[in-house]
């Protein structure tokens, strides 16, 4: 007999004996990290029930633990990053049984995302020893990134190399998600330049001094880096990437380098290359194929696009211009307010901030209302809402997806339907970002109610609602907007890549059926048209 099996056997056997019955806290914690590890290998070997089974006990465990623990304490820390542990090994099972490989009806995926965020949680964070807190990032990414979220995955993935630069898995978990990222593109140059820096982040990550690759998923990172130095190894980088001038003037050099180092370019190269070569909104739909038979044959999928990207830039200009103001504007001179003791935050910067989370809003709604046309879904004008279009009857609470958009199976698309559950707009909701839980309300309470931010120093710390208001500081207004604004420009790459996907489909289709595609050129709308 095989030692090895026999040993992994009695090894199986007694985890699932468990601990004590009078074992601490800590203890069935641990006991619980060890399914959890133990269940990985037996997934990585295909022995897909033996997981499962491991994954049960570990999810028994932690439920017993999770009645008991504390909230904020290195206990509940260690508990949301077994829980986050255990949702993902499911995750993994379902891969391997391939029940819903776009992952837009899996649980897992949102229990393995939730709690990941909360074990990285503003009030737990702290508690996060350096290679554990790493590792916490590098699991998140790796769910954002099964999600479609490959633009969030990246940025997660550097953040957990900033704490830990030997983490070999994150960096070649950024070269993989780099390489399907230019995959989504159009511009072929830039899936060159994405490539590229996938090439090097994989090659690096897979160095000996480097740690944490899994030897299953080294065989993978293996085959990707032969593909990747065969495509663009060779391929050089122009000398000075920062050729290219930001500003003709130092406001407009202060604005863009804002605008590059909080990588909110609409340029897919902004999350690769943090130089002036990515400071250019240059995002653009795909060429999109029209039938002859169409009423309208001006590209009006582009102008609404364009449309969509005028509205962002300017959202993020307000947002910028609101944030920088430290002084009044002549336009509040001579209105006559009241102090009301608590702080309020007036002036034309706060409204500026306000009106940027306005636009930002609708621009996902719109986004919805792009898909239902393009798409094909055909749901009630009225109807259609970014936070609920993707389910039966437009019913959040159902979580039922609907079945054409599933059908798709468009990774971009995934990506855009998950992006959603971060905002949880819709009543009902789950949400999947505990540090955006209020942001539902603020919107509602900008357009319907009384949004009253407060300066620092007023004791109006926390958030608060009253019938009349929704009252929260100024400092957290402009936390939650900074992270909206990421997940909007995101949101129009996933359009993008959406876009892409379908009709790169639908031109192998026409190659197939040897049908006739004749262009259309279009012409760049110059800078000194606008107004």
């Amino acid at each position: 007999m095989d030692t090895s099996i026999e040993e992994s056997k009695k090894y199986f056997d007694h985890l699932m004996a468990g601990p004590k019955v009078d074992a601490t806290i800590e203890k069935k914690l641990e006991w619980a990290g060890q399914c959890i590890d133990c269940a990985e290998t037996l997934a990585f070997r295909n022995n897909v029930e033996s997981s499962r089974v491991l994954l049960n006990k570990a999810e028994s465990l932690l439920t017993e633990a999770q009645g008991t623990t504390l909230q904020k304490s290195v206990i509940a820390n260690v508990l949301y990053y077994f829980l986050g542990g255990m949702w993902c090994g499911r995750v993994h099972l379902e891969r391997l049984e391939k029940k819903d490989p776009y992952f837009t009806s899996s649980e897992s995926v949102s229990r393995a995302i939730y709690f990941y965020r909360l074990c990285l949680s503003e009030d737990l964070k702290p508690l996060l020893e350096p290679r554990r807190h790493s590792e916490t990032l590098t699991n998140l990414a790796n769910m954002l990134n099964s999600a479609g979220r490959f633009i969030e995955a990246i940025e997660t993935w550097k953040k957990s190399l900033r704490i830990d630069e030997a983490n070999g898995m994150a960096l070649a978990n950024i070269g993989q998600g780099y390489y399907y990222y230019g995959n989504i593109l159009q511009d072929r140059g830039h899936r060159m330049f994405l490539w590229k820096k996938g090439y090097e982040s994989i090659k690096q990550g897979l160095l000996p001094e480097k740690q944490g690759v899994h030897p299953t998923a080294l065989t993978h990172f293996t085959e990707l880096l032969t593909f990747l130095e065969k495509a663009v190894g060779t391929m050089s980088l122009p000398e000075d990437l920062d050729k290219n001038i930001l500003g003709e003037d130092e406001e407009e050099l202060r604005y863009k380098t804002w605008v590059l180092k909080n990588t909110l370019f609409l340029n897919p190269l902004n999350d690769a290359y943090p130089n002036s070569i990515s400071g250019r909104d240059v995002l653009s739909l795909p060429d999109t194929l029209v039938p002859l038979s169409e009423e309208k044959h001006t590209p009006w999928r582009h102008g609404l696009f364009d449309q969509l990207k005028q509205e962002f830039v300017s959202a993020r200009f307000l947002f910028y211009e609101g944030t920088k103001s430290k002084h009044g504007h002549y336009s509040d001179r001579q209105v006559r307010m009241y102090n009301s003791l608590d702080y309020p935050a007036y002036g034309l910067g706060t409204e500026k901030l306000k009106a940027a989370y306005r636009g930002l809003f609708s621009i996902l709604d719109k986004i919805a209302y792009f898909l239902n046309f393009y798409l094909g879904l055909n749901i009630p004008e009225r109807d259609v809402y970014f936070s609920s279009f993707w389910y039966v009857d437009r019913q959040p609470r159902s979580s039922r997806v609907r079945a054409d958009i599933i059908g798709y199976k468009n990774w971009p698309l995934t990506g855009l339907y998950w992006l959603s559950r971060d905002l949880a707009l819709a009543e009902g909701q789950e949400l999947l970002e505990p540090e955006m839980q209020d942001i539902g309300k603020i919107r509602n309470a900008l357009e319907h109610k009384f949004l009253r931010l407060h300066t620092e120093g007023s004791g109006q710390n926390i958030y608060q609602e009253t019938p009349l208001s929704v009252d929260l500081p100024r400092i957290a207004f402009e936390k939650k907007g900074r992270r909206l604004l990421k997940l909007v420009r995101a949101a129009l790459i996933y359009l993008h890549g959406t876009v892409y996907t379908e009709e790169s489909r639908k031109r192998k289709k026409a190659a197939e059926n040897n049908e006739l595609i004749p262009p259309i050129q279009m012409h760049t709308y110059e800078d000194s048209w606008k107004r």
